[in-house]
Formats: C-alpha cells, structure tokens, sequence
C-alpha cells in the first residue's frame, strides 16, 4: 500500500480560525494549505478567504502530493476537524481516482 496521494482536483472550506492556526503550526491543515515548512508542494492551491472561511481551490494547479496514508488522514480530517471543515476532493491513490466528500461544517 501507497502511503501518499494525490490530489487531482476540488474545493475545500475550512473555518477561518482554523487557517489561521494552519500558518503557524503543522497539521493536517497546513499540509492541505501549503502552509506548512515541508514544502511539499511544487505548486500551492488558490486560497480565497471570505467573512467566515477561507476557501482552497484546486482546480487549477498541478496534482499535488501529500506523504500521508489516505484513509488515516481523511479519518483524521473528519474526527479532529468534523465541524470546521467541508467539501471535496478528487484524489489518486494506488493508480485509482478516489472522490472524498467531507461534510459537515
């Protein structure tokens, strides 16, 4: 089993507050931002912030890898994050398109 994937394509919302926090610490949310030290990304997602949260958009940049086991990170994304995170994402892993929806905001 691949322990990274890709993510191809889609939109997340995240709590302000919430990204706010992602610029000065590494969690799962500063790795889906590109906000983290790693530099893991090549390209980063457009990022958009409105009155309440702030939107990652990426439908526009090149697949993006994240060196993390999938189910384990979206499990992670949804039991940490479950009521201040929403939206979707098309990813690769393992040569297979998976789509994730998260929720619940």
């Amino acid at each position: 089993m691949n322990h990274s994937f890709e993510i191809l394509d889609g939109t997340l919302y995240i709590d302000k507050e919430l990204y706010r926090q992602s610029l000065h610490t590494s969690n799962n949310i500063s790795i889906l931002t590109g906000c983290n030290n790693l530099q893991i990304f090549d390209y980063t997602p457009q990022i958009r912030t409105g009155i309440e949260s702030v939107t990652i958009d990426y439908h526009n940049s090149v697949h993006i890898t994240v060196p993390k086991e999938l189910h384990g990170f979206v499990t992670e994304l949804a039991e940490t994050y479950h009521n201040r995170l929403r939206g979707s994402l098309k990813v690769c892993v393992d040569n297979k398109v998976v789509d994730i929806i998260l929720s619940k905001f």
